[in-house]
């Protein structure tokens, strides 16, 4: 059963924890009011807050998944087949810990953020991450970096494989030099 969720055997059902409860409303009210899952992590952790789920810290995965993406929060169950979503949903299994407007907004904020963020280990600084796209297939194109020999550091923009581009699904292996296509970039700025 879920965290802010106990057994009651007088009543044959399931009963909200209402310490629980409060915590699950408190990360619900922190992810409408914009906070992401690290964030809401990091801020019930150095409030000691006493996490809920695996482990005894709170983690941004488990306030995502255990929490956050959780239908059960509202009470409904999504039916599994070897532990993967059915789309299936039984409403109204278990008591709900918030109400839906809360948790159709955070779904609505989540999906927005996913799509306007950029995974640390992906972010690259130069003028055109994001903006230069593939001549042959029109795909994306992302800056990388090679180091040689420890020394020797090799720049180049390539179709990235995960562009789907005009040729379908297979990138089409597309390098051009980085140092070469800023220099050209730059002339043509500095000439405007």
């Amino acid at each position: 059963m879920p965290a802010w969720l106990k057994w009651d055997d007088n009543l044959d059902k399931p009963v909200l924890v209402e310490e629980r409860v409060a915590i699950v409303r408190r990360i619900f009210k922190m992810a409408v009011a914009g906070y992401g899952t690290m964030r809401i992590a990091k801020t019930l952790d150095a409030e000691g807050v006493p996490a809920m789920g695996q482990g005894d810290k709170w983690v941004c995965t488990s306030v995502s998944k255990l929490f956050l993406r959780n239908i059960t929060v509202i009470g409904h169950y999504e039916m599994r087949e070897k532990k993967r979503p059915t789309g299936e949903v039984i409403k109204n299994v278990y008591p709900a810990a918030i109400d839906e407007k809360t948790y159709y907004t955070v779904q609505k904020n989540l999906r927005e953020r996913k799509h306007a963020t950029t995974p640390t280990k992906a972010v690259s600084h130069n003028l055109v991450t994001g903006l230069v796209r593939c001549p042959t297939c029109d795909g994306t194109m992302v800056h990388h970096r090679q180091i040689c020999y420890g020394t020797k550091v090799y720049s180049y923009l390539l179709c990235a494989p995960t562009s789907q581009g005009k040729r379908g699904d297979k990138p089409c292996k597309m390098t051009v030099k980085y140092d070469l296509f800023e220099n050209s970039l730059l002339g043509l700025l500095s000439q405007s």
